[in-house]
């Protein structure tokens, strides 16, 4: 396993209890953050990933209850990967992922791939400063949670009678790449070899 298989994972479905963000006549926001982050946490608890969720459940969270959960459960340090789930309403029809000025591109680039692969239009991978104050992030998900690695997703969803179908879709390929980051396998056929294994090359054994 990478030196990555250290990490733990905080998923966090966005808005929740009296704030039901956006809605419509088929789909209400903290609904769907709520399914596709279960969704998400049952994929990686499969493959034995630390990992859980802001919200279970139904009820209101403010913005300090989010990020206080996120700093003292598994600690302020940046092994933890926070990973937070929002509908898109900017109007511009694309799936976009905006991480934390103080982290790099390269886990929000996998989710991206991984999202692309599955036939999803991914619009940008960005940062997004404070416009009073732009040593700061511009959301408390990314401006608040310490030196964790910070990834908000705005999901876009052309049809929302169908939402519950994108589930899965947008789940596996979400998972897909917080499990590549985290150097974690996902064939449960995947064998690590160990110390005292012998493994043939060609015509040789060679002991490890």
């Amino acid at each position: 396993m990478s030196e990555r298989g250290n990490k733990k994972i905080i998923i966090d479905a966005g808005h929740g209890g009296e704030d039901i963000g956006y809605n419509d006549t088929n789909i209400i926001e903290k609904d769907f953050t709520l399914e596709l982050s279960k969704y998400i946490y049952d994929k990686l608890k499969n493959q034995n990933i630390e990992v859980i969720l802001t919200r279970d459940n139904d009820i209101t969270l403010s913005p300090s209850d989010r990020t206080n959960k996120i700093l003292n459960t598994y600690g302020n340090n940046s092994d933890v990967i926070v990973l937070s789930n929002q509908l898109a309403t900017n109007g511009e029809n694309t799936t976009d992922i905006v991480y934390a000025l103080r982290n790099n591109d390269e886990l929000p680039n996998l989710i991206r791939e991984e999202l692309e692969n599955s036939d999803i239009i991914v619009g940008k991978v960005y940062q997004l400063r404070s416009a009073s104050d732009t040593s700061k992030d511009y959301y408390f998900i990314h401006r608040d949670t310490g030196n964790t690695q910070a990834i908000m997703v705005e999901y876009y969803i052309a049809d929302s009678s169908n939402w519950k179908n994108q589930i899965p879709i947008f789940g596996d390929a979400v998972a897909e790449a917080l499990l590549e980051y985290v150097g974690k396998p996902t064939d449960d056929n995947y064998y690590v070899v160990v110390s005292g294994d012998k493994v043939f090359m060609g015509n040789k054994c060679l002991s490890n």
